[in-house]
């Protein structure tokens, strides 16, 4: 094969090969305009990613710290390196939802059906990874890694009754049975509740329902919006800490292992990072909330958790701009002294979460491009984006700001980076399923100015996720707890509630199943306000399915 391309028209071959690249960027998306260099070599690397025959998306054209050996496996009877040139679904939904963003959706769809045919296994759920060929990597199952193929099956309006019955619908019926909880959560080192994976089950329910609706099965329709809207209740309330030891004590964990947030148990933290008290373990996960469509940007929750995270996990690069850790006390990295990584090290900045706190700052109605312009700086001399670079303690001879010798280029980082510009350009997150947006943030129930207790009657039933607002004599209050219980003030419970910008404070909680009332009122501790001595009560509603 080499002998026959170097005795062929090698002029004639360079200019078929400029000529195909140059049609395949002239009919991409240019977003005005806008679309830079770093756009088109990002879509030319996701291209370039992409299997040509079966379609598959690899994560990464190689392997991370690529001339150390810290990753042999014998899956085919000889010895090989994973790497990064296998199949996430995670990473393959990022990428080939950017390259739909870009106007190239015919290679999302092929890379699809590879997953489909692929990777979901006879109970429903999605390996972690596999080769090209299909083969299986790792073994570990993801939550978000069975959600996202329902998500872009979605989005491609793949809804016809065969990819249902042999795909979704198993992919959803699985989260339903196994979720929200995760073996692993999207860094594929910790089990729990983790609000990045969450998000993603969310999405996928509502995705899935539409789909089921399509095809005339309103049972699953009507059980998987019932899970999602519980979940999307809850979700705080199996994940955000109101006790931790970072600022204020009030922001999303990166994971909590058994959905309560304020038992401080330990977390373990993989690649030698120690164990902690999981409540001081942040990562910006919970931003997937937003980026779904779940929450909206200036959800109280979501507020307090920037700061949080800011104050921990971010950093400054002179020059370039902000990046962030993936979580602290990372140790997935280059050593102190910049020697490869040996399963033990120190993790550095990313540049996707540069990308997703720009789509963040867009759904807050903000601008990206000085997100943009850092993503930009933080790629090499030939616009490749890495997995890491290097942070402020780079050791000597690296200069931060600049890719470490993890992957470069991530195809997940190249993704990111056509997505925010895309999304920069028209103000709204392009890769967002626009059904979950619609029914979690256009339709969110917003309390009413006039009332000082407010809350969706619809969800006054047993075995829903509640949200009780309030803006009583209280509300000045530094703190303020929701008292509550049920059936004539049993299994009472304190339950904190948190400020929003609108003057009102805000929780959740879950109504107990066999519940027929609900009893409540509110204090700050000292002070109560108890309806006048009447407190409040409710009487729960039979079931019924909303919307």
């Amino acid at each position: 094969m080499a002998a026959e391309t170097l005795n062929d028209n090698v002029p004639n071959m360079l200019f078929t090969y400029n000529a195909q690249w140059n049609n395949y960027t002239n009919n991409l998306n240019n977003f005005g305009g806008t679309a830079d260099t770093q756009y088109y070599v990002a879509a030319m690397a996701l291209k370039a990613a992409t299997d040509k025959t079966s379609g598959a998306m690899v994560a990464g054209l190689g392997n991370p710290w690529g001339n150390s050996n810290y990753s042999i496996c014998n899956p085919l009877g000889i010895e090989m390196q994973g790497g990064y040139h296998l199949i996430w679904p995670r990473d393959l939904y990022k990428t080939a939802s950017a390259l739909m963003v870009a106007g190239d959706s015919a290679t999302a769809s092929k890379a699809l059906g590879w997953l489909l045919t692929t990777m979901q296994q006879p109970d429903g759920h999605f390996l972690q990874n596999a080769f090209v060929d299909g083969t299986p990597y790792w073994t570990g199952i993801q939550m978000d890694e069975t959600a996202f193929p329902i998500i872009l099956a979605w989005k491609l309006g793949r809804n016809d009754a065969t990819t249902y019955i042999n795909n979704i619908k198993p992919a959803a019926d699985y989260i339903v049975k196994n979720g929200p909880w995760t073996q692993q959560e999207r860094w594929e080192e910790n089990a729990g509740y983790s609000p990045g994976t969450i998000a993603s089950e969310i999405a996928a329910l509502v995705c899935a329902a539409d789909i089921a609706k399509v095809n005339g099965d309103t049972t699953s329709q009507t059980n998987y919006l019932a899970k999602a809207d519980y979940w999307q209740g809850m979700v705080e309330n199996w994940t955000f800490t109101t006790s931790g030891s970072i600022g204020n004590g009030k922001y999303f964990q990166r994971i909590d292992d058994n959905g309560n947030p304020n038992d401080g148990h330990i977390l373990n933290i993989s690649n030698g990072g120690g164990s902690y008290d999981e409540r001081s373990i942040v990562d910006s996960s919970f931003l997937e909330l937003v980026r779904h469509g779940v929450k909206p940007g200036n959800n109280p929750y979501i507020l307090s958790s920037i700061a949080a995270i800011d104050s921990i996990i971010k950093q400054t690069i002179p020059g370039k701009g902000d990046g962030w850790f993936r979580y602290n006390h990372d140790g997935y990295g280059e050593t102190s002294t910049g020697a490869d990584y040996t399963g033990a090290g120190i993790g550095r900045l990313w540049p996707i979460f540069t990308g997703e706190r720009g789509h963040f700052v867009i759904a807050n109605g903000g601008n990206a491009d000085s997100y943009l312009a850092t993503m930009r700086a933080f790629a090499n001399s030939s616009y490749m984006i890495s997995e890491q670079v290097w942070d402020l303690n780079a050791p000597s001879g690296f200069t931060p700001g600049t890719p470490t010798k993890s992957m470069t280029p991530l195809s997940w980082s190249m993704g990111e980076y056509i997505t925010l510009l895309a999304s920069n350009y028209t103000g709204k997150i392009m890769d967002m399923p626009e059904i979950v947006y619609q029914r979690y943030v256009s339709n969110l129930y917003k309390p009413h100015e006039d009332k000082t207790v407010d809350y969706n009657h619809f969800f006054v039933q047993p075995g829903k996720a509640l949200t009780i607002y309030y803006k009583g004599f209280l509300a000045s209050s530094k703190q303020l707890n929701l008292h509550w219980g049920h059936d004539n003030w049993q299994s009472v419970t304190d339950k904190p509630m948190l400020k929003r910008n609108d003057g009102f404070w805000e929780t959740t909680i879950a109504i107990p199943l066999s519940g027929t009332t609900l009893n409540f009122a509110f204090t700050d501790g000292n002070n109560w306000d108890n309806n006048g001595g009447s407190n409040w009560k409710e009487t729960l509603s039979p079931a019924y399915f909303r919307r």
